[in-house]
This record gives C-alpha cells, structure tokens and sequence, in this order.
C-alpha cells in the first residue's frame, strides 16, 4: 500500500477545523506545549490554538503540526488513497509496501524526570504501559525515509 503525504499552511481557526472534520478516522493524539503534553480522547475537542505542536492520527491517517508565529505548518499523510482538502499539496509519494507498526513504550506515566506526571488514561484506558504504533517507511537499502504515527495501546500485562 502507498502513502501520500500533503502540507499546507493553516491558520488556527483552519487548523481547529480539519482536526474536528478528522477525528472520526484518528482517535488519537498527542499535543505539545512548553507546559504539557497532552493525550486527549478521541471525545474530547482539541483547539490548535492551546497546542503549538501536536499529532492527531489513527492506523491509515496522520495530521501532525507545528506553530510558526501566527501559522501552523501541516502535514497531511494518508496510507491508501484519499483525497485530501483543497488547500493541501502533495510533498511526497511513499510507493513502498507497508509494514505493520512497530511498537516503541511510551515513558511511564508516574515518570517524573521529563517534568511532570503524564496521563494516557483519556485515550488508551485500561491498565499497563503505554506504546505507541509508528509506521516506518524505508527504502530498498533499508534506510528510514519517512514515519507516521498509526495507533496507541497499553502493553497487554500478562496473569492480570
């Protein structure tokens, strides 16, 4: 399966939208600010403008964005065919099979060192260590070309 991946430049009024129209196709996210991450559930609205950086994404689509001074930079990557919204433009083709996610753990949610306690609990219940899904894209040479995020799941605690 191929991969297309799209930017465009968004306002956060933009930004604020396309997230809401895609939040059905990606249940999860990861926001970044200088104060917090955050992992909101896929019930929960996420307002570009609290997070200048963030990742909404699910197994076949990847919204991610960056803040520069009043515009977020995008990038729109769809695994299969799709079409994305106007304003978009393509940057990449990945015309290389698909691999399945590989699963790296997250730090651990009483983990202080990094500055505060994280809470996945709002996205991927349950219990366990969080792990998140990364699609990586590579060349013949075995070379990384490019990565999506695809998925979040707690690892599965065995005798519990």
């Amino acid at each position: 399966m191929s991969a297309k991946v799209y930017v465009a430049t968004m306002d956060a009024e933009g930004l604020t939208v396309l997230i809401a129209a895609l939040r059905p196709q990606v249940p999860f996210a990861i926001l970044e600010r200088p104060d917090q991450v955050g992992f909101p559930g896929e019930s929960e609205t996420i307002a570009a403008a609290d997070w200048p950086v963030g990742r909404v994404f699910g197994k076949k689509v990847e919204l991610y964005w960056e803040q520069e001074d009043s515009a977020y930079q995008t990038r729109l990557t769809y695994a299969g065919e799709a079409t994305p919204p106007p304003e978009f433009r393509e940057m990449l083709s990945l015309d290389v099979p698909e691999p399945e996610a590989i699963w790296y753990y997250l730090w651990g949610e009483d983990e202080v060192a990094i500055g505060g306690r994280l809470d996945y609990s709002r996205v991927i219940p349950g219990r366990g260590r969080g792990r998140l899904g990364v699609v990586e894209y590579r060349d013949e040479a075995g070379r990384l070309v490019f990565y999506r995020y695809a998925g979040l799941r707690r690892e599965v605690e065995h005798g519990r």
